[in-house]
């Protein structure tokens, strides 16, 4: 078995082209914390780039910048009195606050209010951030397969 650079992002494609492997990490994602009860483990981000990394896969990839989302890129999907709600909600003021909990739960923000019968939606701390870089991650992707220059990195 040969080891090195993996070809598969060069690998010429049924058209004849070159595939592209666009690759999108920011480390501050793996030090969310959903809480010891939660199946999603961020740090597992962090363990599969240090993989990637160590099978030399990161030369035949497109590093997207790591750039998170501003307010305006979200302002295209989400409404300003959401944005605001996300902005402000800490674990804090939602344990406190009753109000904060039931608008959370309009939100489907916090534990047992998703749509699913799992707690996809956590209160975390920075929460906001966390958002911003999940979102400019999306958005990075997206710029990179339309075809917009300037997402990877030198």
């Amino acid at each position: 078995m040969e080891t090195g650079k993996s070809t598969n992002s060069s690998a010429p494609s049924a058209t004849g082209r070159k595939k592209r492997v666009c690759y999108y990490y920011d480390p501050r994602i793996s030090f969310a914390d959903y809480g010891k009860d939660h199946s999603m483990v961020p740090h597992r981000v962090t363990m599969a780039h240090a993989l990637i990394k160590a099978y030399g896969l990161l030369d035949d990839m497109d590093l997207l910048r790591v750039s998170p989302a501003t307010e305006q890129d979200l302002l295209y999907a989400h409404t300003e009195e959401y944005l605001a709600f996300l902005r402000d909600l800490t674990p804090a003021n939602y344990a406190g606050d009753a109000g904060v909990r039931e608008r959370a739960k309009e939100h489907k923000v916090g534990p047992g209010s998703s749509c699913s019968t799992t707690d996809d939606n956590p209160v975390i701390d920075d929460l906001w951030d966390y958002c911003l870089r999940y979102a400019g991650g999306s958005l990075a992707a997206a710029r990179a397969l339309a075809g917009g220059g300037g997402t990877t990195s030198p």
